[in-house]
């Protein structure tokens, strides 16, 4: 069987699964919600999946659709996807029994005018989707990676084409000057952003960890000497340990490279966009081990909103959501030392709040009935989200409204909600929480 049978017997083992999943798990809502006489309901939701061979984002292939809605970002199971009304579009990986890697695209539906059982439905079969159980969670959490570093490189190709089919250029961006090398930058670089995407006429989306390795005499973010206008390293080789997004360009401005370090030993040098030249070794031991004992490298968090939030780790984007009712579970990679949850919360009515659960099993947890270390204020600063970010003069969080510990958050979180002190009803507020893991 040849590589694209394999591919899709897959695809139809998943619509398979997903139909039998449907069946079976429908009636058991209805009937633990007593809804006996929704069983005969005319609802249906439906599942489509295709194939997604230029690992595009979920975004992106929303538009090259020409749907011409406003798409919401979320996560599923950590995967990036956008939601427009009744649908779900989710761009995740997959691992063949051969380790072989692909993407699809995966079209979550139900129909007009459903029963609010069926949304409700929906809404819970989000929230608990889990994608790649062939395969370990702490490798799952470095695919999930790569599958959003593939993504973000297929956006960079398009604006590259889109800048040299524009008759006035007729070249990719040089970089003759504006960067510490000729025709080269990275995504550590002051002059990814402030150069090569002010070329292309935009914002760039950087790399998930966004880190160059140990460069002991150099600059810890770019790696590079100001004194002697040198690289720590032989470019395009990055310093071991380096997770970045490389591009170089020929001084003619006719060819390009471009790529990123690749974590999850799943995506080959040979796949487009994965750097074959660098010298990173990632350990994927399950465990963070010292002193005699271990904690895992992965950690689970929960978050619900009165009304909606944004919520980043550790300075990457990893949720966001705006239903009150409704809970968003992801899994985030943990590193030694500092780390940091960071989210935004929104408010439009009269009960505000947004809570939250950390779990490093058998290391640390973490619930929002707690307010030590949460800290909130209503006037954040640049980089906020970030590790390094200095919020020592941000407020102590205070409760919610209605706020004590223990209050039920939406329907489902069943801790109590923050907010900033002196905020109220219909305001934004911005809250951070600092830990330490080893």
């Amino acid at each position: 069987m040849n590589y694209k049978e394999k591919r899709q017997l897959n695809l139809r083992n998943y619509i398979l699964l997903f139909v039998a999943f449907i069946f079976l798990f429908f009636p058991l809502f209805m009937i633990h919600n007593s809804l006996f006489a929704a069983v005969s309901s005319p609802d249906a939701i439906a599942i489509r999946v295709m194939p997604n061979p230029s690992h595009i984002s979920a975004l992106r292939w929303y538009k090259e659709q020409k749907f011409t809605g406003a798409p919401q970002s979320l996560l599923i199971d950590g995967y990036t996807a956008v939601r427009d009304g009744r649908t779900v579009y989710v761009n995740a990986a997959n691992i063949g029994s051969d380790n072989s890697f692909y993407t699809n695209i995966y079209v979550i539906s139900y129909n007009q005018a459903a029963e609010n059982a069926t949304i409700d439905i929906f809404g819970q079969i989000l929230s608990h989707w889990k994608f790649n159980t062939n395969i370990e969670e702490f490798k799952k959490i470095e695919l999930v990676k790569d599958t959003a570093r593939l993504a973000d490189l297929a956006d960079i190709r398009i604006a590259l084409e889109n800048y040299k089919q524009d008759p006035q250029h007729g070249y990719y961006p040089k970089l003759t000057a504006g960067s510490y090398l000729a025709n080269k930058t990275i995504s550590t670089w002051p002059s990814w952003q402030d150069t090569l995407a002010k070329e292309l006429g935009g914002s760039l989306p950087t790399d998930p960890v966004n880190k160059l390795g140990k460069c002991d005499g150099y600059n810890e973010t770019t790696c590079w000497n100001e004194q002697t206008k040198e690289f720590a390293t032989t470019f395009p080789v990055l310093p071991a340990g380096s997770q970045a997004i490389v591009y170089s360009a020929a001084a003619d401005g006719l060819s390009y490279s471009l790529c990123a370090v690749m974590t999850s030993g799943y995506v080959s040098p040979a796949e487009a966009g994965a750097c074959g030249n660098t010298t990173l070794k990632i350990n994927l031991s399950p465990d963070v081990c010292s002193a005699g004992s271990c904690c895992p490298i992965s950690a689970g968090i929960q978050v619900c909103a009165d009304n909606c939030h944004e919520t980043y780790f550790n300075g990457q984007h990893v949720s966001s959501a705006c239903d009150w009712s409704s809970v968003q579970e992801f899994n985030v990679s943990i590193q030694l030392g500092k780390n940091v949850i960071a989210t935004k919360a929104v408010d439009w009515g009269t009960l505000y709040g947004v809570s939250v659960t950390f779990n490093r099993v058998g290391c640390l947890s973490m619930t929002t009935d707690d307010l030590a270390n949460w800290k909130c204020t209503t006037t954040p600063g640049s980089g906020w989200t970030g590790i390094n970010y200095d919020d020592s003069s941000w407020p102590a969080a205070v409760y919610g409204h209605p706020g004590t510990a223990g209050i039920r958050a939406g329907n489902y979180l069943t801790y109590a909600q923050i907010w900033a002190s002196g905020a109220g009803a219909g305001t934004t507020v911005y809250c951070r929480y600092i830990f330490m893991a080893d």
